[in-house]
């Protein structure tokens, strides 16, 4: 890019994009001439004086019929900032070049300004010319010792907002260090980039963009991806590693992923420890050989639309002093708890669905804020909801199927509040046990347990408000060594078995609910008869 002459009243259309082509290889009269797709969209991202800023639109963006997606929302009708994310990523990298070609003067015979590039390792490929050669991405002297490359459309003055790549498979390992954006020439999956020895992509750069490459790697000590400083937004590609984890973003580098692939079986999928606004969305993460996502430190991290399908250890796993927001995701056959929560953690889970994990589908025990919204959990091997260590999680609307051992229980001094949940199909709903734990529940539905609806042992506490209990096959309530329970305004309708009970030193409390008379316990077993506000049904 060239300024234009002092005075000459030109506006500087400045465009970072993914697919544009030059077409001086070809038209070498032209040099500086830039050719987009038929239909491609953009977007203004600022106007001022005689500048203006625009981004090329992805597909994902835009409508079939070429207008763009209203107020950023996805095919569900979520709300997602992630468009927000790749805009100010393009203004940053748009900047550093308007700021170099201010350092270039007014003439404009002048040479060109430096605006992005790459600084890459050794490349290890004899058979295909380097990808960062193909992209005049170099700004050191290549593995030969030749000095940066200076090939029409890829020379000093040909280093602009994007630059392709022709398929293929390359050997080679690149350190970003400056913003640019890296997309693949053929279409996604064409390109694809692997290193044997050390992390196949390292950012250190205020903004950059890769666009459906594959990006692999064979060390099992460095991450695919690491992301050291700025924003990097990867958009439809495919990562596949084979270390502790396959994407790193700590330090001060900041991941915006959309519609890619994750793939790791030796570690973890993808781990941030950053303090910055990082989205994963659209994107899948499977068979990771351990957690599919890692939210640890100080990290911050919104998983939006995703799918971690068969971690061998937690779907999201969110530790330290980290905060995630996880939204309309699928989990599906967790080795290890499918969402675990613990130290200082808080996390926010909206509309999230776990089906299928192998022994607990949520572990909480963080005594940071913990709120799980419209969640659905079914099929865990043991337990679905453990709560436990002084966690007091808020639980609104979640529905528990089909676990092995029992719905939700608190445990350890727990505190967690539950509101309009409901557990169906587990052999105990509500298990609550130890003397400094309170269960509160309001609107509380338990069906179909097969032996107990709610269960309070071990002077554990449980105040239930508009308790439901339906086609319960064994009690309804039971009560035992110690604990106490507290029933305001709940109806209890059993297929069979017992009415609420009190077994050994348990304590029910009347709570005046303007019904029916309470009802003394009818089980044999009762040490004494204990008081009970409910409405009990054959």
């Amino acid at each position: 890019m060239h300024p234009g002459p002092q005075g000459s009243g030109a506006t500087d259309l400045l465009i970072w994009s993914m697919t544009a082509r030059r077409t001086s290889s070809l038209d070498p009269a032209v040099p500086d001439r830039v050719l987009f797709l038929p239909g491609t969209a953009f977007k203004v991202l600022r106007a001022e004086g005689s500048v203006v800023l625009m981004r090329e639109l992805s597909p994902s963006e835009t409508t079939q019929d070429g207008r763009t997606t209203q107020d950023g929302r996805n095919s569900q009708g979520g709300q997602r900032d992630v468009p927000a994310k790749f805009d100010e990523i393009a203004v940053k990298g748009l900047e550093k070049i308007l700021d170099a070609l201010e350092r270039t003067g007014t003439d404009a015979a002048a040479e060109s300004a430096d605006p992005p590039g790459l600084i890459v390792t050794p490349v290890r490929s004899a058979q295909k010319e380097p990808i960062r050669e193909q992209a005049g991405l170099a700004g050191l002297p290549g593995p030969t010792g030749r000095p940066p490359y200076d090939r029409a459309g890829a020379g000093r003055g040909r280093r602009g907002s994007a630059d392709h790549g022709r398929p293929g498979r390359y050997e080679e390992s690149l350190e970003i260090v400056r913003p640019v954006t890296l997309a693949a020439e053929g279409g996604a999956g064409t390109v694809q980039v692997h290193a044997s020895a050390g992390s196949t992509v390292v950012v250190d750069a205020e903004a950059v963009q890769l666009s459906g490459l594959v990006l692999s790697g064979a060390d099992r000590e460095a991450p695919v991806l690491d992301l050291r400083r700025g924003q990097s937004a990867l958009d439809g590609c495919r990562i596949e590693g084979e270390a502790w984890t396959a994407v790193l973003a700590w330090h001060e580098g900041t991941l915006v992923a959309r519609g890619c692939r994750v793939t790791n079986p030796r570690g973890a999928g993808v781990v941030v420890t950053s303090r910055g606004d990082n989205v994963l969305a659209d994107t899948e993460v499977t068979e990771a050989g351990s957690s599919a996502v890692v939210v640890a430190e100080h990290g911050r991290l919104d998983i939006r639309d995703c799918r971690l399908d068969r971690p061998r250890g937690n779907g999201v796993c969110v530790n330290g002093n980290a905060s995630a927001t996880v939204e309309a995701t699928l989990i599906t056959g967790s080795g290890k708890p499918a969402v675990a929560v613990e130290q200082e953690a808080r996390a926010t889970l909206i509309r999230v669905t776990v089906t299928g994990s192998g022994a607990l589908d949520a572990y909480l025990t963080s005594r940071g804020e913990t709120t799980l919204t419209d969640c659905a959990f079914s099929g865990s091997g043991g337990q679905s909801v453990h709560i436990a260590d002084g966690a007091a999680p808020h639980l609104r609307g979640c529905a528990v199927t089909g676990a092995a051992r029992s719905g939700i229980q608190a445990t350890g001094g727990a505190r967690p509040r539950l509101e309009d949940c409901t557990v169906t199909g587990t052999p105990v709903g509500l298990h609550v046990t130890g003397a400094a734990t309170l269960v509160t529940a309001t609107g509380l539905v338990v069906r179909d347990a097969s032996t107990t609806a709610v269960q309070a042992a071990d002077a554990g506490t449980a105040e239930l408000e508009r308790l439901t209990v339906a086609g319960t096959t064994g009690a309804g309530v039971r009560a035992e060594g110690g604990a106490r329970v507290t029933l305001r305004g709940a109806e209890i309708a059993m297929s069979g078995g017992d009415r609420p009970t009190d077994h050994g030193a348990g304590r029910g409390r009347d709570s005046g609910w303007p019904g029916p008379p309470a009802r003394s316990c009818p089980a044999p077993c009762c040490a004494s008869a204990v008081r009970w506000s409910v409405r009990t049904r054959n």
